[in-house]
């Protein structure tokens, strides 16, 4: 017990980071997407070149805090406007089929 206690502390970020993987409709001509995103819908202050694809995780987020998500697409003429937010929340994950066995 006391080697995961010293673990955390030691890493927070590893025992403490949460995902969340996107995904979005391909656009005609567009050579790479940018993934816009924060936790102020007014400021998403982090960009990310995703490049030609149309899925995207983003790890090493905090977990239970809101995270806001937009995308612009570009090519060689340049980049387009933001598309609509979505927002999302990285949660813990749960236990699933918790049993008892024989002891």
């Amino acid at each position: 017990m006391k080697r995961l206690v010293l673990l955390f502390l030691l890493f927070p970020s590893i025992c403490m980071a949460g995902e969340i993987s996107l995904s979005w409709d391909a656009v005609a001509e567009a050579t790479g997407y940018k993934l816009h995103y924060g936790t102020n819908p007014e400021q998403l202050d982090t960009i990310t070149d995703v490049g030609n694809v149309t899925a995207f995780t983003v790890a090493e987020l905090t977990m239970n805090t809101q995270y806001f998500f937009k995308v612009s697409c570009y090519n060689d003429t340049g980049e387009s406007p933001l598309s609509p937010g979505v927002f999302g929340t990285p949660k813990w994950p749960t236990v699933k089929n918790l049993r008892i066995e024989n002891l």
